[in-house]
């Protein structure tokens, strides 16, 4: 692997196989991935190596790494991100159209002598000689003596990697999802419901969408409500026409002004900061989810039974189940249903 890039599949199945109690170590052995890693990662559960990919996809390489070039590193001269931000394919890309070998390595291309090029053609353009010229004079400060690790660790003074200044970095990725909503875990709403809504905004429910990116073969990928667009998470919940229509219906029930949402995590935060007593942003929290859930509800009914559902039966569902949950399932709240009908917040 030539890119700095290249290192991302094997530097996470060796976090996950290396043992994380040495404390420190370098990073030789995590360029050269080999099969055997591969081979030992697959036995890890699988939950556990995707939850760590998604923490190092969150990492800029570029900013934890800096290749050393050296006499006895592979890194390409051209490919290789190891002179600056930029590859000398990038900076150069008159010079790399003359190379005859692309694939050079940095100890090919500079020696302790001096330079050893290998050219199309012996005659170059006026750009490409003023390029070449600044190509050497960027080179003529590289120091390619042999090094014990081909990478510099950019969090330490010293430059040597350790294992649990990463970790650190990689768990505070992982361990904070791409949501800052507070989930209200009230015991109003039964627990099945709010698992749901924790899954939906980490994009963790079973929509086509996500199905296919799984493998899964599905007959058709349209939303089961509506049938005019793919069914995503936010499509589904948020702007497919029947979660339009009832979530317009719910929040008139509420006495709130209909107002947009882009995505799941717009309309629950909503729900979480909406005006300024506790009680009825727990009330109008449980609300939304009660809608959301519903209609989930009624998409699977439609998908699995054939069974279609209007918006105003998902709102009748929603206004009878939320007067259970909060009759009976919450002390101190006297919900009678002919107020409740009228209005949540009598």
């Amino acid at each position: 692997m030539g890119d700095i890039e290249g290192i991302k599949h094997s530097f996470v199945n060796k976090m996950v196989v290396e043992n994380k109690n040495r404390g420190s170590m370098f990073m030789e052995g995590v360029y050269n991935f080999d099969s055997q890693s591969e081979n030992q990662a697959s036995h890890f559960n699988s939950k556990k190596i995707s939850k760590w990919k998604h923490g190092v996809t969150l990492l800029n390489y570029h900013d934890v790494f800096t290749m050393i070039p050296a006499s006895n590193t592979s890194f390409l001269f051209w490919k290789d991100r190891w002179c600056g931000t930029l590859t000398l394919q990038e900076r150069f890309s008159r010079l790399y159209e003359l190379e005859k070998k692309k694939l050079c390595t940095i100890n090919e291309r500079i020696k302790t002598n001096g330079f050893n090029w290998c050219w199309k053609t012996q005659h170059m353009v006026a750009d490409a000689t003023t390029d070449f010229i600044s190509l050497c004079s960027i080179l003529s400060d590289v120091n390619t003596q042999p090094v014990v690790n081909g990478f510099r660790y950019n969090w330490n003074m010293d430059g040597k990697y350790m294992v649990c200044s990463l970790r650190k970095v990689l768990d505070s990725n992982i361990n904070n999802p791409q949501t800052d909503v507070r989930i209200n875990w009230s015991n109003a709403v039964p627990l099945k419901i709010r698992c749901f809504i924790w899954r939906a905004l980490l994009d963790r429910i079973p929509v086509a969408t996500n199905l296919v990116i799984r493998g899964i073969k599905l007959q058709s990928d349209t939303c089961s409500l509506c049938n005019t667009e793919k069914e995503s998470r936010d499509h589904l919940l948020i702007n497919c026409s029947v979660a339009i229509e009832a979530r317009v219906s719910i929040l008139n029930w509420c006495g709130i002004t209909a107002t947009r949402f882009n995505n799941v995590t717009d309309f629950v935060n909503f729900a979480a900061n909406w005006g300024s007593c506790p009680k009825k942003k727990e009330r109008l929290s449980a609300i939304v989810y009660g809608l959301l859930w519903f209609i989930w509800v009624a998409r699977n009914n439609m998908a699995f039974n054939h069974i279609r559902a209007t918006a105003a039966k998902i709102v009748d569902e929603v206004i009878s189940q939320t007067h259970t949950w909060f009759k009976y399932q919450t002390q101190g709240v006297k919900a009678r249903w002919i107020d409740w009908s009228i209005s949540p917040f009598f």
